[in-house]
């Protein structure tokens, strides 16, 4: 599912977003020692898909790589979307970007489900359609939530 991610945080539609360094680092807090934001919520427990640093796949340790570009940041956002427990910490623009991506995120994964059923790659095409379904619900399946309310 983190490949699929991946290829979506990619797409055209996301060319726009950028990586501003308020979104490093704590806007509130300006110490060196506070955990940045965007890592932070890449590093948490409740996050399913995690950005994996470079290093051997049979090891059970996994190395998380910190956001360096948009397509990171695209990645983390998604899955912050999708999240039991919602970081309280976003501000206004973040919280924008989200609503953002996942309405952009429906289509690129269908689009995407879409060719890769013409390329008959079946577990690429159910992973794709599972993260547009995700996406416009806005929970992960398996989700102890049945529904998110309405704000």
């Amino acid at each position: 599912m983190s490949d699929v991610i991946m290829v979506l945080a990619h797409a055209e539609e996301f060319s726009h977003m950028k990586l501003r360094r308020t979104e490093k680092k704590h806007p509130f807090l300006l110490s060196l020692f506070l955990p940045k934001v965007l890592n932070e919520i890449n590093s948490a427990a409740s996050t399913q898909n995690h950005l994996e640093g470079p290093g051997k796949k049979k090891s059970t340790a996994i190395t998380l790589r910190k956001v360096q570009n948009t397509a990171d940041k695209v990645f983390v956002l998604v899955n912050e979307a999708c999240t039991d427990n919602p970081c309280e910490k976003l501000d206004f623009s973040l919280r924008k970007e989200i609503d953002v991506i996942c309405d952009a995120g429906v289509r690129v994964a269908k689009a995407l489900g879409q060719f890769c059923i013409y390329k008959h790659k079946l577990a690429a095409t159910a992973h794709a359609l599972l993260l547009a379904k995700c996406l416009q619900v806005r929970l992960w399946e398996g989700s102890k939530h049945v529904c998110r309310q309405l704000k």
